[in-house]
């Protein structure tokens, strides 16, 4: 699976792209839309445009990078980061219990983890739960 993202203001273009190279979306999500691309799941989620930069929605700020950060095939793309894949786990973590989980969600949330850094992910957790402390 790849997270991916794109502008929103841009969304028609993107699209585009998307199906000219054989994209097929497969499912409508509360945040954008995933998709296949040839066998590869592309989970698709717009950035919106905030002074000079993009960023996704209610996340810590550079988690839309502005440059390119992935491939699919020879197409660079535009990947979320680190910090915005963990903090979609944070998330999943607050309403899945983890004895719920599927063996491929340990396997992906440790190397999101192992990638980003113990440490950091930590620091990043903390923040999450001051952010969304009930």
């Amino acid at each position: 699976m790849q997270d991916m993202s794109y502008p929103a203001n841009r969304s028609e273009g993107f699209l585009s792209l998307l199906h000219a190279l054989g994209g097929v979306i497969t499912q409508q999500t509360s945040y954008g839309f995933l998709a296949d691309m040839h066998g590869i799941l592309l989970d698709c989620e717009p950035c919106i445009r905030i002074a000079d930069r993009y960023e996704l929605e209610g996340l810590p700020p550079g988690t839309c990078p502005s440059e390119p950060t992935g491939s699919l095939g020879s197409k660079l793309l535009r990947c979320t980061s680190w910090e915005a894949i963990l903090w979609d786990y944070f998330y999943y973590m607050e309403e899945v219990p983890q004895s719920k989980w599927r063996s491929k969600d340990f396997l992906s949330f440790a190397l999101a983890k192992e990638s980003f850094g113990e440490s950091a992910t930590q620091k990043l957790h903390e923040h999450f739960k001051r952010q969304y402390a009930v």
